[in-house]
């Protein structure tokens, strides 16, 4: 092993040697592959703010009702809608959050919003126009659903068990009692409080009761019941628990002795039962792609279903207000429904959002966004990034994954369907152009010259002749090792992530004989990369951002978050990172990757763009528009910025001693080290715990000869390096 890291590490020095001499100048670690793990940021933003936000899209999630208002989880965060008149439903006002927000729970002015990995938010919503955040506390499981009793929300976690946060103040809410999956046994997904007691819908575990007498020492009491589906929603009424258990339909259970609950009765649905509410002598179910259920339920011994409406799209919460449901339907929106008469329900409205947000490209003032599974085009005005307006759309075909723009011509990559070609010289009327279908899944697109390049999947890489885009022609394509998912180019060079494969050099000098140079193998999964000629940054999924140098992996970057897109501007690499937002790291030194901002985003980052100090996030859940720093925040937004992990010294250049000082927003345990250019240890300056805040130390280089060294902090997962210049 040791022979072979030698070996490495002079194959490494020597490939250095050679690019200094050609004038790249490098400061080399001995570290082969730096890897640095940066936590999440508190959800939000640190070193960058949203300018704006458009082109929103659910999926709708959960509902609750209060007065006349909906309020509703949604993929990206919190939509409230005027339901006074149930058919018509009235946007009301939104608020962007981190994570993907599944369930809520309305109560004394405050929304507690379940935001999956972002773990529970909450919002002041005493005045609904204009939700201000509060506080928000993150979860060491997946959060589906809570309830608030008391002082304390009631929060079902998923494989975090059963979390209890003390919210008597909203802006610091934390958690004072839990119960873990083995405790609970099983994932928690819904519950609902009475008294002391708490009945959980348990995802692989059925029905749990547990004792919440303490907040902080929940236990379970009796043995609960298991079930033979997943217990996705439950509801109570009397001494009888609903369970709406997926596959296996509606279970109806007796708690007249919580230690000994006893099953009534089944009544299995045609779909995937998620949610159950009841009212009077009736049962509501969100089936899934069944839609709506109603049962019978005034006999439990006897269920039978008494309507079944097809809701088009896949119902997964509701909430009933009077004689009106409401019906989160996912990515068909929110829908009422009349049941004054549950045997005869009756749609009356529906709200829904067109699609996500998965590509965007920028020229000039016009944003083009692909819109996912809608298959649709969506043009914006960005003249004002603070408040872009929409142009146009234009339906195309299923699917859209990826946007080029060339010469007043939108290309578009559908996958299984091809590629598009659209005129957009006049943005506010698009027309259809031209329809190439490939061989394979076109997923990503390079234009060089008169050529389109398109990365096709399995098709390998294929060559469009496109000088007419009207009619565009076969060139050529060359079979690749992997999946072809994106394309960048330097010259004649075409760098193709081709997914489990890592990154492949084509020759593209003569577009219709490409041929193969080179292949690299990397960690994870190749989405997309750029190179600068002698690094190759690549996207590459679970693994984060890697770098290549030719076949070596010189540095990682773990993201919270699979890397989806890529790209740099100067010594700045962006990336989008799926649900962790996305992350701006500095490249100076490629050998040593430095954290520099990130942003939490309200949905999964896909792809981003760069245009001047703007930077464009499709988000899936919505386009987002971000500038680096922290000033001149929008009106109406509200965050929650971080502290920040900084490290600084001073002066630099220095003569023999420099101030260097630590701020770190955690009491952490930290270590404070200075290296040469070599990454070898000269001298530890900190071995121990810090407060929060800002700390200050001392080096003293008197011994050392003139040079570049490196600052390193570790403070708990975390690592940023510094350079100083030693000047005598």
């Amino acid at each position: 092993m040791i022979k072979r890291l030698l070996h490495v590490q002079f194959e490494l020095k020597m490939r250095c040697l050679r690019l200094a001499t050609s004038g790249v100048v490098l400061i080399v670690s001995v570290l082969l592959c730096l890897t640095i793990n940066y936590p999440a940021y508190g959800q939000w933003g640190d070193g960058v703010y949203r300018v704006s936000e458009s082109l929103q899209w659910g999926p709708f999630h959960d509902v609750q009702i209060v007065d006349n208002y909906a309020y509703c989880s949604m993929g990206y965060g919190l939509e409230i809608f005027n339901v006074s008149t149930p058919a018509q439903i009235t946007l009301h006002s939104t608020f962007a959050l981190p994570g993907i927000t599944e369930g809520i729970h309305v109560s004394e002015g405050y929304a507690y919003l379940a935001g999956g990995t972002a773990g529970i938010q909450v919002l002041d919503v005493t005045d609904n126009s204009q939700p201000i955040f509060q506080g928000e506390k993150d979860t060491p499981g997946y959060a589906w659903e809570c309830i608030k009793s008391g002082a304390h929300l009631y929060v079902a976690d998923g494989s975090g068990g059963l979390q209890v946060v003390n919210v008597v103040s909203p802006s610091i809410p934390y958690i004072v009692g839990s119960l873990n999956e083995q405790e609970l046994g099983g994932w928690a997904r819904d519950l609902h409080i009475e008294s002391s007691l708490l009945y959980l819908a348990a995802e692989n575990g059925g029905l749990k009761i547990v004792s919440v007498a303490t907040p902080s020492q929940p236990y379970v009491i009796g043995e609960g019941y298991n079930t033979d589906g997943t217990a996705l929603g439950i509801a109570k009424v009397d001494t009888i628990v609903y369970l709406a258990d997926g596959h296996e339909g509606v279970l109806i259970i007796g708690v007249s002795d919580p230690l000994h609950p006893n099953l009534i009765s089944q009544w299995n649905t045609d779909g995937i039962a998620r949610d159950i509410k009841v009212m009077d002598d009736y049962a509501y179910v969100a089936d899934d792609e069944n839609g709506l259920v109603i049962l019978d339920v005034g006999d439990p011994e006897i269920p039978h279903e008494v309507a079944n409406l097809d809701t088009t799209g896949i119902a997964v919460g509701l909430d009933i207000y009077a004689t009106t449901l409401f019906l989160a339907n996912d990515d068909q929106g929110l829908a009422s429904i009349w049941i004054a008469n549950p045997a005869a329900p009756v749609m009356l409205d529906t709200y829904s959002l067109i699609g996500s947000v998965s590509s965007v490209w920028v020229h000039e003032d016009i944003a083009l966004a692909a819109r996912g599974n809608t298959g649709q085009l969506t043009f914006l005005d960005v003249n004002d990034p603070y408040d872009p307006q929409f142009i146009s759309e234009i339906d195309l075909s299923a699917n859209v994954v990826d946007v080029y723009y060339d010469r007043s011509v939108c290309i578009s990559a559908h996958e299984e369907d091809g590629v598009y070609f659209t005129d957009i010289s006049t943005p506010s009327l698009p027309y259809e152009l031209s329809h190439f279908d490939t061989d394979g899944e076109a997923t990503g697109l390079a234009v060089r010259d008169t050529c389109l390049y398109v990365a096709d999947g399995d098709g390998g890489l294929l060559v469009l002749n496109i000088t007419d885009p009207e009619y565009p022609e076969y060139l050529a394509d060359l079979p690749m090792s992997g999946q072809a998912k994106g394309i960048f180019f330097s010259n004649d060079t075409a760098y193709v992530s081709q997914w489990d494969a890592g990154v492949a050099l084509v020759n593209t000098h003569q577009p219709n004989a490409p041929y193969l140079l080179v292949e690299y193998d990397t960690p994870g999964l190749a989405r997309q990369c750029v190179s600068d000629g002698s690094y190759i940054y690549v996207a590459d999924g679970y693994a984060g951002m890697t770098v290549l140098l030719e076949d070596l992996v010189v540095a990682q970057f773990d993201t919270s978050g699979s890397v989806w897109d890529i790209k740099i501007d100067g010594n700045t690499a962006f990336l989008a990172a799926d649900d962790g937002g996305f992350y701006a790291i500095d490249v100076t030194y490629p050998f040593m990757l430095t954290y520099q901002a990130s942003y939490r985003t309200p949905g999964v980052a896909k792809g981003l763009f760069l245009n001047g100090e703007d930077i464009y996030i499709a988000d899936q859940f919505d386009l987002g528009i971000y500038r680096l720093g922290t000033a001149s925040i929008k009106p109406g937004y509200s965050f929650q910025l971080p502290g920040s992990f900084e490290l600084t010294a001073y002066p630099n250049p220095f003569n023999a001693v420099v101030s260097i000082n630590v701020d770190i927003p955690f009491s952490e345990k930290t270590e404070l080290n200075v290296y040469n250019v070599h990454g070898q240890r000269l001298d530890q300056l900190f071995l121990g715990r810090l407060d929060r805040g800002a700390h200050r130390f001392l080096w003293d280089a008197e011994s050392y000869p003139s040079g570049v060294y490196m600052i390193n902090v570790i403070a708990g997962k975390s690592a940023t390096t510094r350079k100083v210049i030693l000047q005598k």
